[in-house]
């Protein structure tokens, strides 16, 4: 491989580095971009450019200072920041390689109700909705439907909390920021993809878990039946070919009732730390996708067998609010088959708001069950002092 070729890094949190590394691996250079000047990621860049992931002019203008404008051969922009993102696909149109965040794309992914008609145009069955939230259009709704979820049409739903509306609290529905879908009682999954020249040859379905009410993600198992793994898995791959998605991450959030698959949810990336589950399991997502939009020598071999090694994830939140005053210590041994990671650090202040910035951290497992991987993330958050503030 040329070591000439550069790859450009949106961000430098501790998540950037499995990408660095990917980019390295490969023979390649990595540029690394943020505004933090003491961002994680900086001391394992080839180089760091101190500037704003939102502000693509400047990036390129700094690309052709440092003499690699040509050389740069592909930009991962891993942030669920709309602004992130879309600074991403201005800088692949600017740099002339591939664009794997489109605008169009991107819509569908952030504005929900978008996401809502691209489902009904092509036949994809997706819960009712309603933007009609005036003039008694909430209470017409749940006359209909009984229960409703109210979600904002902006952004990602783990970006701001959802909540249940029925005839009893309606009142609560004033956001005009939100729209009602109708509540269907089934159980969640997670489908995550990567599309290749608008193919998809990975695919990856996760059972999706979240807390009692509904607002964090508990975490995601691999173990799932065999024959409904694979209906989800042909229902996304046709959706994915119908958006004409090609060389990105994506990942839709399907709810299955009486043998019927609901899509309620997609976006630009691997669900929440799913990519963590990869690499968990010896899979680098990240060292996949330049193979394969790079054609490059296939040095990431899939090891990750999604139904014959049961893999879960369990997520570590606060139990209130406040600054963090202890943590635990002894987390490689919580349990024999798994490891516990906290990245939240003593005197962080922490927020339980019912987004995915409330974690402190997760535990991930192989060969064991998600109940017992679900419970020591509960063990850990016992362990957690928090001092209110």
């Amino acid at each position: 491989m040329d070591s000439k070729k550069w790859v450009v890094c949106l961000g430098g949190s501790d998540s950037k580095i499995p990408i660095i590394q990917a980019v390295q691996d490969r023979g390649m250079r990595c540029a690394v971009v943020d505004h933090d000047s003491d961002s994680p990621a900086k001391r394992y860049a080839d180089l760091f450019l101190n500037i704003s992931i939102f502000d693509s002019v400047a990036i390129i203008d700094a690309l052709k200072q440092a003499n690699i404008l040509h050389a740069t051969a592909f930009v991962f922009a891993y942030t669920s920041l709309q602004e992130g993102q879309l600074s991403a696909s201005r800088l692949t149109k600017g740099l002339n390689i591939p664009i794997n965040l489109k605008e169009s794309w991107l819509e569908n992914s952030w504005n929900k109700i978008a996401f809502k008609r691209f489902c009904s145009a092509t036949g994809i069955t997706t819960p009712a909705f309603t933007e009609s939230l005036q003039g008694g259009g909430t209470h017409m709704f749940l006359e209909r439907y009984g229960k409703a979820v109210c979600k904002p049409i902006e952004g990602g739903v783990g970006s701001k909390s959802v909540f249940f509306v029925d005839m009893l609290n309606d009142e609560q529905v004033i956001d005009n920021s939100c729209f009602l879908e109708q509540y269907i009682d089934g159980d969640l999954y997670s489908y995550n993809g990567i599309a290749i020249k608008e193919e998809v040859p990975f695919s990856l379905v996760l059972r999706k878990y979240t807390r009692t009410d509904g607002k964090n993600i508990a975490g995601f198992s691999s173990r799932v039946d065999r024959k409904l793994g694979a209906r989800i898995i042909n229902q996304c791959k046709v959706a994915a070919l119908s958006m004409h998605l090609r060389d990105t991450f994506f990942h839709f959030d399907i709810l299955v009732r009486d043998g019927v698959s609901y899509f309620i949810d997609f976006g630009l990336l691997l669900d929440c730390r799913v990519n963590e589950l990869l690499l968990y399991g010896g899979f680098n997502a990240y060292g996949y996708i330049l193979d394969e939009v790079l054609n490059l020598p296939t040095i990431e071999h899939v090891r990750y067998t999604k139904n014959e090694t049961e893999t879960a994830i369990a997520f570590v939140y606060p139990i209130q609010e406040g600054r963090l005053r202890s943590l635990p210590t002894s987390l490689s041994t919580v349990l024999p088959g798994c490891s516990a990671y906290i990245w939240k650090k003593e005197g962080d202040f922490v927020k339980v708001e019912g987004t995915v910035e409330d974690e402190i951290g997760y535990v991930v497992g192989r060969d064991v069950d998600w109940s017992k991987v679900k419970n020591v993330a509960g063990m850990l958050e016992e362990e957690i002092i928090i001092e209110p503030v």
